[in-house]
């Protein structure tokens, strides 16, 4: 048996060996092995980085599944290189203003984003096609024929994503990709109550009123709902007020529109 070590960060042992019958190695044997660990090295180094590589990309696509927004990488021609599963469940959901189509006659010929309304279709393509050429994209709106409205931003994919997703190596030649999020915008999404009571340190009574505060409904209101009394719901807003350092409940309730986003809302 002859052998070496190989690899920069862990050293790997190489090792050889041949049978008892067959004789053994000479120092012809030795120069060759020697001759050949470099290549070996290389081999070794290659398999780590495209390991790390395959890392990365599993990293970025369960954080960009894990986000509460639908999200869509897609090239300049539309076709989807890579769609997060909130964007998939609405793309075949009923109430979408989009869908997927194939194309060409072979299952590998890739699935397309297309829009429903002819109008909405354009400036999508639009949109895509300012964010792979140099531009910055840009938003749109998409309405469904049942009247659900979804907003899209479309912006150039970050060179790390488009890399991700496109299972590019660094260092080679890169295609435009284009980044489009969507998200629902008629459907009324607030933060669960256990959510504010972790983040403000609100009273369970006091997460509820603020829940049933957002969207604009007065104190008198959430008194009626709750049966208590308007003296009860007022303290219960100062308190809130205070917890969540806000400046009155217009502040407040901005503060809930952007926790919001951190609901997903696909179902």
């Amino acid at each position: 048996m002859i052998g070496g070590l190989a690899g920069l960060t862990e050293a790997t042992p190489i090792l050889v060996s041949r049978g008892d019958d067959t004789g053994a190695f000479d120092e012809t044997h030795v120069r060759l092995l020697k001759t050949l660990m470099p290549h070996v090295q290389r081999a070794i180094e290659l398999r780590a980085r495209l390991g790390r590589d395959d890392e990365a990309v599993a990293l970025t696509r369960a954080a960009l599944d894990a986000l509460p927004v639908g999200v869509s990488v897609v090239d300049a021609g539309l076709k989807i290189r890579f769609i997060n599963d909130l964007a998939r469940r609405y793309l075949a959901g009923p109430d979408s203003g989009l869908f997927s189509l194939r194309s060409g006659p072979y299952a590998g010929s890739g699935v397309y984003l297309a829009a429903m309304s002819r109008e909405e279709a354009g400036v999508l393509r639009r949109l895509v096609a300012s964010a792979t050429s140099g531009g910055s994209g840009g938003a749109m709106r998409v309405t469904s024929r049942n009247g659900a409205v979804v907003a899209l931003m479309v912006a150039p994919a970050p060179l790390g994503l488009a890399d991700d997703v496109s299972g590019l190596e660094s260092g080679g030649a890169r295609e435009p990709l284009a980044l489009i999020i969507l998200r629902p915008l008629n459907r009324k999404v607030v933060p669960q109550a256990d959510m504010l009571c972790e983040m403000f340190s609100f009273s369970r009574a006091e997460a509820e009123v603020a829940v049933a505060l957002t969207g604009g409904a007065s104190a008198e209101d959430v008194a009626r709902g709750r049966g208590v009394s308007l003296m009860t719901v007022r303290s219960q807003i100062r308190s809130i007020l205070g917890k969540s350092e806000a400046e009155n409940l217009r502040d407040f309730e901005r503060t809930m529109a952007t926790l919001g986003v951190l609901v997903p809302q696909l179902r």
